[in-house]
């Protein structure tokens, strides 16, 4: 690291271009609802040879009624002032089940109280790639929590979604 470099905290990047910051949530950084009783989901590895990241950890739902996706970022990370999208990178495997009647529910929640809501019908996405789903956009500001989730509870049974991550990433300017 060079001399008078900040060391930037984990999973946070600077873009070369103009100094901005963004954050990246992995899964096993997120609460993810039974997903390690070695039932509903598995883990196993996503290869991306084209980007140097080989085997990379991810769980992918093998079956069950209720699927709960939650996270939480601390916004002091972020560059204040800056506009954000937040996403949630997935993908839906052929063969996937149980998503043709089913919506999933996104839900961003920002410091001063307000949500983003959206429904998202995962069939419309290609399967086999990953997608990139947006939670919504906001303002960064000084401090306070932004949290995420990703629901889908009814009594029908889900197969075949893939999480690689979350994040808040910068917009253009």
């Amino acid at each position: 690291m060079a001399t008078g470099a900040k060391e930037l905290p984990k999973n946070t990047w600077t873009e070369e271009r103009n100094g901005d910051r963004g954050i990246v949530k992995y899964p096993r950084e997120m609460n993810i609802t039974n997903v390690d009783n070695g039932k509903s989901w598995i883990w196993h590895s996503l290869v991306f040879g084209s980007i140097g990241r080989l085997g990379m950890e991810a769980p992918k739902l093998m079956g069950a009624t209720h699927v709960e996706i939650r996270g939480k970022y601390d916004m002091s990370r972020l560059t204040p002032g800056l506009k954000y999208q937040a996403v949630l990178l997935c993908m839906l495997t052929d063969p996937s089940e149980g998503w043709d009647s089913c919506l999933l529910k996104l839900e961003l929640n920002l410091p001063d109280g307000t949500s983003q809501k959206r429904k998202v019908d995962l069939t419309k996405f290609p399967k086999d790639e990953l997608v990139m789903m947006v939670l919504g956009y906001f303002e960064a500001v000084e401090s306070g929590d932004i949290t995420f989730s990703a629901v889908e509870t009814s009594n029908c049974v889900k197969k075949g979604l893939v999480i690689k991550d979350s994040a808040l990433r910068p917009l253009p300017r």
